[in-house]
């Protein structure tokens, strides 16, 4: 017995402190339950998640889905969708929001006369973005849109311009034109962006990838002769910039030592980031305002799964890594990191009942999130007659739950240190919790004699 204990102790008795984990966002009642893969994030002003992909509603049809901070709901009214005509295969492949919290939409749905669109949401129902002489009339799919800080769209993918080149299209707030003549002979599957009405878009010319932007004049490669060759011949899936200009592009490209990597451009040459991944490429990267850099994608862990990467300026590390990395059964195809330095992660994994759901690596903020984190100290551990607790929070409750999770006893704290009497407990395993402040902590410990 004391053998066991023992090994029990080892077990349970380390320090832990709170901390951030790993959860899926929305739980129960609550929860996404996406039937599909998640294509596309955006978050708005009031920090409202959306996302889009493949996933479809009881009718069968993809949806935007919103979490509000409580719950997933579907956005549509009582009589409107995005659409009741769509191509196969049935996919919102892009979403982005404006200044004012409009949601904006393109995928594989068609008007009347089998045109593709932009939708947009604002607030009460869905409509096409421009409408009859003003409409865009893509004559194929819209693969990737975005706003500017202005609040003008942007529009691309591989619908054609009365030459066949495929185009970037802008609306102005009343219409659809082209931003000038980009001319890719093949589709433009990617484009970022940026709030100064700065473009970025992967050019596929003839098989070879060339990065574009338009800087408010015309379309130029990002590279000087010497430079442009750099990302070649390789997809490109992910583009981003931070504070100083520096851009990032993230995709199936290699070095010398067959490491995918992340290359950044500071305005004269570009240049790899830090060491690279072997076992995959990047899908998506996001740039905190500290300049910290988020990235994802087909690269895994040792495990064989996927997860977030973090790089400081100085080297990558691995964004919840031990127990609680997010090991992911798919790409990630999308992230998303808010002013609380909280994180979010979707794409093409699900969780352990075949669903596809957003995660977030956060601070425990509800019991049903509770994880093996603690930031208080308890003792003697085994106890007999008595556990003692310290805390720095002095204005908390306590439970206790025995080992059937039956509450054995509650009280309210308010000193950093307080007594329990043990002497009646039955000998066993029981679990300590302190919720302050809608958060969480808990700890086991024992009791023998």
């Amino acid at each position: 017995m004391k053998k066991l204990i023992l090994i029990i102790l080892l077990f349970i008795s380390k320090p832990l402190v709170y901390s951030q984990v790993w959860s899926e966002l929305g739980k129960g009642t609550n929860a996404l339950n996406a039937n599909g893969s998640i294509y596309t994030m955006c978050v708005d002003t009031k920090g409202n998640i959306y996302v889009a992909g493949e996933f479809t509603n009881s009718k069968g049809r993809p949806y935007v889905a919103k979490w509000d901070g409580t719950k997933w709901s579907e956005l549509t009214s009582d009589t409107t969708g995005i659409s009741y005509n769509w191509t196969y295969p049935k996919v919102i492949y892009s979403i982005c929001t404006d200044t004012k919290g409009n949601i904006y939409a393109s995928g594989n749905f068609l008007t009347s006369t089998n045109k593709f669109y932009v939708a947009k949401w604002d607030g009460t129902k869905w409509s096409q973005l421009g409408t009859g002489t003003n409409a865009l009339n893509a004559n194929a799919n819209i693969l990737s849109i975005g706003a500017d800080g202005s609040d003008k769209i942007y529009a691309t993918g591989k619908f054609e311009n009365s030459k066949f080149n495929k185009y970037v299209a802008k609306w102005d707030g009343t219409k659809w034109s082209e931003l000038g003549a980009i001319n890719s002979s093949l589709s433009i599957r990617y484009m970022y962006v940026e709030k100064s009405g700065k473009v970025y878009v992967d050019k596929n010319t003839s098989g070879t990838i060339q990065l574009f932007f338009w800087n408010g004049t015309k379309w130029a490669e990002l590279g000087d002769s010497a430079n442009k060759d750099y990302l070649r011949p390789y997809s490109i899936n992910a583009i981003n910039s931070d504070k100083n200009g520096n851009v990032y592009v993230g995709g199936n490209f290699k070095n010398a030592n067959n490491q995918y990597y992340l290359a950044k451009w500071n305005g004269v040459k570009w240049s790899q980031v830090d060491s690279g991944f072997k076992t995959g490429g990047f899908a998506t990267i996001f740039i905190d305002n500290a300049n910290n850099i988020y990235g994802a994608g087909a690269f895994k862990n040792t495990k064989g799964k996927t997860y977030v990467a973090k790089y400081d300026g100085s080297s990558w590390s691995h964004i919840g890594g031990g127990v609680d990395t997010l090991n992911g059964n798919g790409t990630i195809g999308c992230i998303f990191v808010d002013g609380s330095s909280n994180v979010y992660a979707t794409g093409f994994f699900t969780n352990t009942n075949g669903k596809y759901y957003v995660a977030k690596y956060g601070t425990l903020t509800s019991i049903e999130d509770i994880s093996e984190v603690n930031e208080f100290k308890l003792y003697p551990n085994p106890a007999t007659t008595q556990i003692t607790i310290n805390t720095t929070d002095n204005k908390s409750v306590l439970y206790i739950y025995d080992i059937t999770g039956r509450l054995v006893h509650q009280q309210n704290i308010s000193a950093q240190e307080t007594t329990i009497n043990t002497e009646n407990y039955p000998k066993g395993i029981y679990t300590a919790t302190i919720i302050n402040n809608n958060k969480v902590a808990h700890s086991k410990f024992v009791v023998g004699r």
